[in-house]
């Protein structure tokens, strides 16, 4: 996505309980992908319930996005070693410039990490009342909010809402176990006696979690962000492969899904858009990327778009396909199949992810066993009535969404304001 591609939320925000929501993800840099969406939709979906809202990203955020979007840039980026960042800021310097880091200490990281959380916390003069929402949790973002409000009285301390997508909450090169310490350092919160909730993006997720944290743990995809668009009358079956190409999200498959439809050919021809790989992931598949451009029913796509440009892709398609790993998203969930429940598209996917549980429950689409089903079920529902494929998606999308609110209804605990 270009930087320019983010408009300001469009959220007003109405007083509810007298309190503030920040909305904080310390991992949010980059100026497309899903994290500055997800800020925003977060805005959009609960600021009615509070008096004011701020979403807060990295310093390292490039301002013109972090301006477009009413972002502020406060926390230290911290995961260089996992998704390197040039940054366009020159009054920070490195890392080993912040005022918080020491070379002696066992994790620097985690003091510049609370450092970072307690000047946050006390510039804005938080209370009880206020609520600090991580979207999408990192390692560094929990541990510096946990240390940050644990020092504060009680009285002080604001309820810190933890949500967790499988991503950066294990980023650490400092411990032995990240996994094992990012639970220590929740559960010592719960000890501490500060109010926190966790969620997960899927019920897979969630369960392991509960189980670790012996907490209750809320199941939270993305809240609803849009009207259903209407599917598109065109002769061709299009099918949309949303999101930045990813060899874990199956772009080395497309090709051979694309020839099965070629050589098989259906009632209606499908057509597949995608975007290519990244430029610096993409030299070893040259080749295969040259056959996909070459192939006439795929539409390769530059590695960023524009949202607007997103959104027209999904008013042009018919579904979406995510052919993505079954290891790496064993926990996860997808963000484009939550996009895609919330712009009215059915999904196709592959069985044994964390998300295709949700899928299959709600009937967001269709799961199959193996790649090679895919180029069938692709035939079967390019074939199928729109109107019998309408009903199903609006009735799909209704079970999904009232199962979603209700979720964050508990977990923001918004149920208490209306008693």
């Amino acid at each position: 996505m270009t930087e320019e591609a983010y408009p300001i939320s469009d959220s007003v925000n109405r007083p509810a309980n007298g309190g503030r929501l920040f909305i904080c993800d310390p991992a949010c840099v980059l100026p497309y992908g899903h994290t500055v969406l997800a800020l925003n939709h977060f805005r959009k979906r609960f600021s009615a319930h509070f008096a004011s809202t701020e979403c807060v990203a990295s310093l390292d955020l490039p301002r013109i996005v972090a301006n477009a979007n009413d972002i502020t840039r406060h926390f230290s980026y911290l995961y260089n070693e996992f998704i390197p960042v040039i940054s366009d800021r020159q009054e920070s310097g490195d890392i080993e410039l912040h005022p918080a880091y020491s070379a002696t200490l066992a994790d620097p990281f985690e003091h510049i990490a609370v450092y970072d959380a307690s000047s946050f916390v006390e510039s804005r003069e938080m209370t009880y009342k206020d609520t600090i929402l991580l979207p999408g949790a990192d390692f560094y973002g929990v541990a510096g909010l946990i240390g940050a409000l644990a020092a504060l009285a009680p009285q002080r301390r604001p309820r810190l809402l933890i949500r967790l997508i499988g991503v950066f909450e294990h980023a650490t090169n400092m411990r032995n176990n990240p996994e094992r310490e990012f639970v220590r350092i929740i559960r010592r919160g719960y000890d501490l006696g500060l109010r926190i909730s966790v969620s997960a993006e899927t019920p897979r997720y969630a369960a392991k979690l509960a189980e670790c944290l012996d907490h209750p743990v809320e199941v939270t995809p993305y809240p609803n962000v849009s009207e259903i668009i209407p599917l598109p009358k065109s002769t061709a079956f299009n099918v949309l492969c949303a999101g930045s190409a990813r060899l874990d999200k199956g772009f080395n498959h497309l090709l051979a899904i694309a020839k099965d439809l070629l050589l098989k050919p259906g009632e209606r021809p499908i057509a597949i858009t995608s975007q290519t790989l990244p430029v610096d992931k993409s030299q070893d598949w040259d080749d295969y990327t040259s056959q996909l451009y070459a192939a006439p029913n795929v539409t390769l796509l530059e590695p960023t778009i524009s949202a607007q440009h997103i959104l027209e892709l999904y008013r042009q398609c018919h579904v979406v396909l995510l052919p993505y790993d079954k290891d790496v998203y064993e926990l996860r969930g997808s963000a484009v199949m939550m996009e895609a429940a919330s712009y009215g598209r059915l999904c196709v996917t592959l069985s044994r992810t964390a998300f295709a549980q949700q899928v299959e429950y709600y009937g967001l689409g269709s799961v199959v066993d193996d790649l090679g089903q895919i180029p069938d079920e692709l035939r079967r529902l390019a074939s199928e009535d729109a109107i019998k494929q309408t009903r199903r998606i609006e009735q799909a999308r209704h079970r999904y969404f009232a199962d979603v609110d209700s979720a964050y209804e508990r977990w923001f605990k918004f149920a208490e304001e209306k008693a």
